[in-house]
């Protein structure tokens, strides 16, 4: 068994890397090819799963959000291990129509999820979650005023969820209590604009929310208007604090901060981008420092990009590109925070419409939407590159992973 092992990983860590170069010709960028590798399938499941089973108990759990059009239910709890990267098999703790993405608020006593309706009014569903075991109970239900609810965030200074209705293109706000029982009116504000993208750009879209380190702002990337609106959260309802225009046709979807606070990074759906802005006198992030594209200068299919973190201790940054399927990765300047390319993992990905990094900065764990798996890759501590530990987990449809850790500290 040990000898079957150690084999295996030899194999990984001696697996073929090509190489691609920038415009430029003068920089060598990492590219990780599709090839086949050991999972927690087959014959492997079994034997990867009673390993797991015998690991220190510093696991992490890990909901997964998925579309429920073909075989997924809802949303699927699994457990992370921190040592080795394992995955358990995931299994049902909700059953909820389209939870394509979720949150959890700081007391870590709440999921928050969207019902993504594809027709008529979205939801928003609030879920108790157990101290124990993680299991959801349904708290409440409310309805997102509007069609299409893709993102949701919580508000741990104001106690309130923030969510982005795609299809209507407006934005929400809901003040809850300890038990999820909403308090007060909903807030509703609607975007406003249209982009050059004929078929994506006719109408406003709201595709983001995100509350920025210090809980004072909550930004809204509208990929329809090439608009991200900056909400003031210390005051009442959704009061806009300024709105910061993207490129036109560039489409804004999802944004991440700096862990230090000094910058803001934005992924853009339609043009395949990532832009970083810098604070400005009101700790607001609209001053635009660069500009950079998430695909290899010699790709020319089509892509388009979703997901986008920084690594806990901020010296890197990855997005996730559909169609070129893979993760790009970059280096961040620490003292511009300007962003420089240094590869892209592709190995064992298929439409990224999501991914995770654990909170010691050690795995980078992606939903393939449509690979109907999430994997598991190992990031290197010097250089930010990615390695497949071979580690996946079969979900159908996953869409939205997020961490939780019920242990003391």
């Amino acid at each position: 068994m040990y000898k079957y092992l150690l084999i295996v990983s030899i194999a990984l860590w001696t697996c073929d890397i090509s190489i691609a170069k920038q415009d430029s010709g003068k920089e060598n960028l990492q590219v990780v090819e599709n090839k086949d590798s050991i999972s927690n399938k087959n014959a492997n499941r079994e034997e990867n799963l009673n390993a797991f089973s015998k690991v220190n108990d510093k696991k992490l759990l890990l909901y997964i959000g998925t579309y429920t059009d073909t075989k997924s239910k809802g949303i699927y709890l699994a457990k992370f291990d921190v040592n080795s990267g394992m995955i358990s098999t995931p299994e049902l703790a909700a059953s909820i129509n389209n939870p394509s993405f979720q949150c959890i608020s700081a007391d870590k006593k709440q999921l928050w999820s969207v019902n993504e309706a594809a027709k008529g009014m979205g939801q928003i569903v609030g879920f108790k979650i157990n101290q124990k075991d993680g299991g959801l109970r349904k708290l409440a239900t409310y309805s997102s005023e509007g069609s299409a609810p893709c993102y949701i965030a919580y508000d741990n200074v104001g106690n309130s969820v923030l969510a982005a209705n795609y299809s209507s293109g407006n934005f929400i706000r809901l003040a809850v209590n300890k038990d999820g029982i909403a308090k007060g009116v909903m807030s509703n504000h609607q975007h406003e604009g249209s982009g050059p993208n004929k078929d994506r750009q006719r109408s406003p879209h709201a595709h983001s929310v995100s509350i920025d380190l210090n809980g004072k702002y909550a930004y809204s990337c509208d990929l329809g208007a090439d608009k991200i609106y900056v909400y003031d959260l210390a005051k009442d309802g959704l009061s806009v604090h300024t709105t910061i225009k993207a490129a036109p046709g560039s489409g804004p979807r999802h944004i991440a901060f700096q862990p230090g606070n000094k910058a803001m990074s934005v992924v853009h759906e339609l043009n395949n981008t990532i832009t970083t802005y810098l604070p400005d006198k009101n700790g607001c992030f609209t001053i635009l420092k660069s500009v950079i594209s998430a695909l290899p200068s010699s790709y020319t299919g089509k892509s388009k990009c979703a997901e986008i973190h920084y690594s806990p201790n901020g010296h890197f940054l990855y997005a996730s590109n559909r169609g070129h399927n893979s993760i790009v990765i970059c280096k961040v300047n620490q003292k511009t925070m300007e962003l420089k390319v240094v590869g892209w993992m592709k190995e064992a990905i298929n439409w990224p419409r999501n991914f995770i990094i654990d909170p010691s900065g050690k795995f980078l764990i992606v939903a393939n939407k449509n690979g109907d798996n999430i994997t598991v890759y190992k990031i290197n501590q010097k250089t930010g590159l990615l390695k497949y530990t071979g580690y996946e987990a079969e979900v159908s449809e996953p869409v939205c992973l997020t961490f939780l850790s019920l242990n003391k500290d």
